[in-house]
């Protein structure tokens, strides 16, 4: 039974604003993230900032004569370019990607192709990174997504360790997930209940003993990939409806159908 002090309290916002038990879950998450290879993140930052010391050593070298004013523009501009390379650690990368789907299932290899299709789908810069902008974007479409069109590759990974209430757990029981599916589904008790009955099944939670049922990261990916494509159809199907009863008559279009398809592997094809 779901008790109201389970729940967080409905807050008025707008559209495009996460609750802030969204925001602390996806920044937790976040930083979680950019520590999985953060080893290897500092080894290439210290190599990078030796070459970058290294190549302003042999500018002073070559300048020994130069003015004051000028060393102190050189070494504005060392000094940005050790930053722009500490700004690259703190962002997502394919690397942390690899390394937290081998954790939460190592039974399956993750495939590099498939983490670059989760990069690529948020990638609004093109540098193969997520930064904690571009994964709040992601995040708040894919949230608000009532005709479920927006890609959700990572928004599935990302929503299911936010579930997580300890990241040494793989697997997320259904009192994991109330607090953020309650926020999601706007305070709407009946919303939550179908939410629950997509990821949990019959019992909402609970097998035919009674006992609590615990999902690991394929399972939950099965469930949730099923309830998108079931919502994408009932929605298509509303929409279809929706323009047979209006009067609107829409003419021609010159584009075929596929072509938007199309365009969006090219971009994908110079992407990679």
């Amino acid at each position: 039974k779901i008790s109201s002090n389970m729940l967080p309290k409905a807050e008025e916002k707008k559209e495009d604003e996460l609750n802030p038990l969204e925001n602390e879950r996806l920044q937790r998450v976040f930083e979680h993230l950019i520590d999985q290879t953060k080893l290897e993140k500092d080894k290439e930052y210290d190599d990078e900032c030796a070459k970058i010391e290294a190549k302003y050593k042999v500018e002073e070298d070559i300048k020994r004569d130069d003015k004051d004013k000028k060393k102190s523009e050189r070494l504005k501009k060392k000094e940005a370019e050790k930053s722009k390379l500490k700004e690259k650690g703190l962002k997502i990368t394919e690397g942390d990607l690899m390394k937290i789907l081998e954790v939460l299932d190592p039974k399956s290899k993750p495939k590099i192709t498939d983490v670059r299709d989760m990069i690529w789908e948020v990638d609004e810069d093109m540098d193969r990174c997520v930064s904690f902008s571009e994964l709040k974007q992601m995040y708040t479409r894919c949230s608000r997504d009532k005709e479920w069109l927006e890609p959700r590759k990572l928004f599935n990974l990302i929503q299911f360790l936010m579930f997580l209430s300890d990241f040494h757990k793989t697997d997320i029981t259904s009192e994991d997930t109330l607090q953020l599916l309650f926020i999601r589904n706007q305070a709407d008790r009946t919303a939550l209940d179908e939410s629950l009955f997509a990821i949990f099944g019959e019992g909402k939670g609970k097998d035919a003993k009674g006992d609590e049922v615990h999902l690991n990261y394929s399972q939950y990916l099965e469930k949730v990939n099923k309830m998108a494509l079931d919502n994408y159809k009932l929605s298509k199907r509303a929409k279809e409806q929706s323009v047979k009863g209006s009067t609107f008559l829409p003419g021609k279009s010159t584009m075929s159908a596929k072509q938007p398809q199309r365009f969006l592997q090219l971009l994908y094809s110079l992407y990679k």
